[in-house]
């Protein structure tokens, strides 16, 4: 029984396979893929606004708008990978200050080793901004963990 428990890692061991494929696509993959993203998001705005814009202003907002999507997919899939870091980590240990510093460590350095992973792609490169905004997303994440966590304690005690 004990050891079916470390299946509750799975869903850690998933999220850290899709981080890596995605980084293994090169430059140009990678930027199709996020501007397909980034061509329905100004699509929804273009419905938003009520009018019908011009390709021109079509064009300015994909550019103004791809690289802060970038940032915000870097930032969730660290968010997510250090929840399912996290989360199994409860049925071994109940410390909330291990459990974190042990999230946190784990999800910062797997974003170091995906920005090293990255410098051997075709046209990727190695960033340090990355992985402070990946480092985002994994203390939010932690963030999150505490406040459910919390509320559960919280819940039990009443």
């Amino acid at each position: 029984m004990k050891k079916i428990k470390y299946l509750a890692f799975l869903p850690m061991v998933i999220m850290m396979i899709v981080i890596w494929l995605f980084s293994s696509k090169t430059a140009t993959e990678s930027t199709q893929e996020s501007s397909g993203i980034v061509t329905r998001v100004v699509a929804i705005m273009e419905r938003v606004s009520g009018r019908e814009w011009s390709d021109a202003t079509r064009e300015h907002w994909e550019e103004m708008i791809h690289v802060p999507i970038r940032k915000c997919a870097h930032m969730t899939e660290y968010f997510l990978l250090s929840l399912t870091i996290a989360f199994p980590w409860l049925l071994f240990h109940k410390t909330k200050k291990w459990i974190s510093i042990v999230t946190y460590i784990t999800g910062v350095s797997y974003a170091t080793s995906d920005e090293i992973h990255q410098y051997f792609v075709p046209n990727r490169s190695c960033q340090i901004t990355d992985v402070m905004i990946d480092s985002i997303g994994v203390l939010a994440g932690i963030l999150i963990f505490l406040l459910i966590r919390n509320r559960k304690v919280h819940a039990k005690s009443q």
